[in-house]
């Protein structure tokens, strides 16, 4: 599962037209609704498209998607919806976004009528709902997405840690080989133990970044858990997980 987010702005001032304002919002906002629905009803549930605001010079865009496709091919199907709901945008953004921050675009779709379908349900309807419960019970789990940093810069990070003299030859093994333009390998496991967490949180990104820019890794979204002491861990550990959700 992979979450994108839309931000823009409309390409005409009067892309409205003439009358209340107002008015005319409203009644725009339920035809962006209703077409929002049928439009989503032929994409069988691959990608799920959303309007979570729009203003009379502002849109934010939410996008579901199921599994990990090319940008090319998430872009035209964005460009279709646009058109299927009537909207001409520019200055648009598109970029990957967390599980919360898709979360609440959710709600707000639904409290501004924007979406006509419940938040919960749509969670539910992709398997997301358990999710939900985890980040309002666990305040130690958190999301976060991996800046975009070259390589080199990548290895100029660690050459500050004390741990270098392991990480760099990680670095090597993970970099080498020819370029692809697919994921590939096999799931890894690391364990990084410091009571450092400036030192912790480098590590983490560095080993996460180079095993994403050489395509071991689909997407920038990852999740932290940091584990209690009553659980038989230390406090300093930390544990990065990478699941599809």
């Amino acid at each position: 599962m992979i979450y994108y987010r839309l931000d823009g702005f409309h390409n005409s001032e009067n892309w409205l037209g003439a009358g209340d304002e107002e008015k005319l919002l409203r009644s725009r906002v339920r035809k962006v609704a209703g077409r929002t629905q049928v439009y989503n009803a032929r994409l069988a549930e691959e990608t799920y498209f959303f309007v979570s605001m729009l203003t009379t010079d502002a849109v934010k865009i939410g996008v579901i998607q199921k599994s990990v496709i090319p940008m090319e091919k998430l872009q035209k199907r964005l460009d279709s919806y646009l058109r299927d709901i009537g909207l001409k945008l520019k200055e648009t953004v598109l970029q990957e976004t967390t599980f919360e921050d898709i979360r609440n675009m959710l709600q707000a779709a639904w409290r501004k009528d924007t979406n006509l379908e419940d938040d919960d349900d749509v969670l539910e309807r992709f398997n997301l709902h358990s999710l939900v419960r985890d980040f309002q019970r666990r305040s130690d789990f958190k999301e976060d997405l991996l800046p975009e940093t070259k390589t080199k810069d990548l290895y100029n990070n660690v050459y500050r840690v004390p741990m270098r003299e392991t990480i760099i030859p990680e670095l090597d093994r993970i970099c080498s080989g020819p370029d692809r333009v697919r994921p590939f390998g096999h799931p890894v496991h690391y364990f990084i133990e410091t009571d450092d967490c400036t030192v912790r949180k480098t590590v983490v990104n560095t080993v996460l970044g180079a095993l994403y820019n050489c395509h071991r890794l689909r997407i920038r979204r990852f999740c932290t858990l940091n584990i209690s002491g009553t659980s038989g861990f230390s406090k300093s550990v930390l544990v990065v997980n990478t699941s599809n959700n």
